[in-house]
């Protein structure tokens, strides 16, 4: 093989151990992810049976409001049914006219704080419903994600063993500054080998995509009429971005 395509071998190599290292970098973010999910759904419950809180207090509070207006309708009514002086009845009859009202109106709202409070509890039992399949399947999903983890390091730690024979290829006097330069601007720049394009009638860096002169494209030429012999090969790179042209 030809140090060109030793060179492809060892990117195509790197290729995979980048994506492996991606994947388990990810991993964590998406294990964060689906916790958010099921925390917002017990953030849902708890401010949901806070709001039940609340409204069994007001409930309680109208209540003790009813039974109040109820006992003074009571006793008002007990005093006018011992009037005898009409004034005296018509004015009572206004008072207890006036405290029917307002137990009129605290019924109302106790009514509609029963069905408010009705209506949470409802919403409570669908979204302990939805927690809890939601709970099984971000159970599954990290379960999932705790072996993508293990299958992935082993895929990484295999992929490294496998550089290491492509790596050794290359780790020959002949062939040496090649891979140095490779793996030099590996650290900036991936992939480090690209093609030559042809774009619009120009010749372009198939990295950077920048417009490449007639000499460059000379020495990639007169690199691949030597490709069996890489002593007196030239490590053609882009001007502008530095990869290696082929």
């Amino acid at each position: 093989m030809s140090v060109i395509d030793d060179l492809l071998a060892l990117q195509a190599k790197d290729e995979q151990i980048r994506e492996w290292i991606k994947n388990i970098k990810e991993i964590p973010e998406r294990r964060k992810s689906a916790s958010e999910t099921r925390d917002q759904y017990e953030k849902q419950i708890s401010d949901l049976n806070q709001g039940i809180e609340r409204a069994e207090r007001n409930i309680r509070s109208i209540e003790t409001v009813i039974e109040s207006l109820r006992a003074d309708i009571a006793r008002q009514e007990d005093v006018r049914s011992n009037l005898s002086d009409m004034k005296e009845i018509a004015a009572m009859g206004r008072q207890i006219a006036s405290l029917q009202d307002r137990l009129d109106s605290e019924e109302a709202r106790l009514a509609k704080a029963r069905e408010t409070l009705e209506e949470t509890r409802s919403i409570i039992s669908e979204t302990e419903v939805l927690l809890q399949n939601e709970s099984d399947r971000i159970s599954d999903e990290l379960a999932g994600y705790n072996r993508d983890l293990v299958a992935y390091h082993d895929r990484e730690q295999a992929a490294e063993k496998e550089r290491e024979g492509l790596r050794d290829v290359l780790d020959t006097p002949e062939k040496r500054r090649f891979l140095s330069y490779y793996e030099r601007l590996g650290k900036k720049f991936f992939p480090v080998l690209v093609h030559v394009e042809h774009s619009d009638g120009n010749l372009c860096c198939g990295g950077c995509h920048m417009r490449l002169t007639a000499s460059k494209n000379q020495e990639v030429q007169r690199n691949a009429l030597l490709i069996d012999n890489p002593v007196n090969m030239k490590i053609v790179t882009c001007d502008y971005c530095g990869r290696i042209l082929y």
